[in-house]
């Protein structure tokens, strides 16, 4: 069977249904090498990435690690250390951000796949997406694939993040950032 080999501008891979699908990094110009040798120039229009600025809210709760004695719900304009929050400052434990992105009906195609960059995470990130749990990303680059878990309209994404334990043992001037950084953005 005739198939793609290798994808100048992009990385080629069978989805878990057996579908041969290419994720490519950019709009532009496109060179696929066939199986028999042959290659092809395609030109791709890619739509551009949506960026999740927030606001986000961010929640830790006392049984979720040590160093609270009570829930603390912070709303963020933009993503920062919960180092830099005053009641979590040496909260060690599992905080979560949330926010919600609207996906335009435009982009609900066959033909694009989501993937989800979360940019920087201090320790490791557990999403979930409208509810559901879907990836756990535990080393760089933080992102998940998450076609045909993102749907038309209003999307509800929750990001679990641990720190280490050190925040809240370490006194002083421990510099090590907590959580989700960013800059989080969909991209096809």
């Amino acid at each position: 069977t005739l198939h793609v080999v290798r994808c100048e501008g992009g990385r080629v891979a069978y989805e878990p249904t057996g579908r041969l699908c290419a994720r490519l990094d950019n709009s532009g110009p496109c060179r696929v090498e066939l199986s028999d040798g042959r290659t092809r120039e395609l030109r791709v229009q890619l739509p551009e990435p949506l960026c999740l600025e927030g606001p986000w809210m961010l929640t830790a709760a006392p049984a979720q690690g040590f160093g609270l004695t009570a829930p603390v719900t912070s709303a963020l304009e933009k993503l920062v250390s919960w180092r830099e929050i005053p009641e979590l400052r040496t909260f060690a434990g599992i905080a979560s951000y949330q926010t919600e992105f609207d996906l335009p009906p435009v982009l609900d195609r066959a033909d694009l796949g989501w993937v989800l960059e979360l940019g920087d995470v201090y320790e490791l990130a557990d999403v979930w997406l409208n509810g559901r749990q879907v990836a756990t990303s535990w080393f760089p680059p933080y992102g998940r694939d998450l076609t045909g878990h993102v749907r038309p309209g209003k999307n509800t994404l929750r990001v679990d993040v641990p720190n280490i334990l050190k925040n809240h043992l370490e006194s002083g001037e421990y510099a090590r950032p907590s959580g989700l950084l960013g800059p989080v953005r969909m991209r096809w």
